[in-house]
């Protein structure tokens, strides 16, 4: 698929790969999206009219955190800020003693780039779509 860039004057067409996204929300319910490639999960999202939990885009909030339910070996490893995110989080529960969580399917979907098929459970909040 191809994608207009730029303004009227000058502009490039960007070749992008089309994916699908499950999104499993609280009530076990699953909606299937068509997404481009993107940078993020949460850019894809937002390019195709979605609005995905989140709350600072770089990986400190915790509220874009997700359960990738399938497709994990279709993500690219975790940058160094999501995986010291992540220690931290797991730190948190041993402290509290709640270690309810598999971390090596929680991604944090503002740092992740989608670049395969897969299926996500957002640990907070649902899917929207934009106004």
């Amino acid at each position: 698929m191809f994608r207009a860039i730029g303004d009227r004057s000058t502009y490039l067409l960007q070749y992008f790969m089309m994916f699908v996204v499950k999104v499993i929300n609280a009530s076990g319910a699953v909606t299937e999206y068509q997404l481009a490639e993107a940078p993020s999960i949460l850019n894809a999202f937002e390019d195709a009219g979605y609005q995905y939990p989140h709350g600072c885009r770089v990986g400190v909030c915790g509220s874009c955190i997700s359960e990738v339910v399938d497709g994990i070996e279709q993500l690219p490893q975790r940058d160094f800020i999501e995986q010291r995110r992540l220690e931290e989080l797991r730190h948190e529960e041993q402290k509290s003693g709640s270690c309810a969580l598999d971390h090596t399917h929680i991604r944090f979907c503002c740092r992740t780039a989608l670049t395969g098929d897969i299926t996500l459970r957002p640990l907070s909040g649902s899917v929207k779509k934009m106004k």
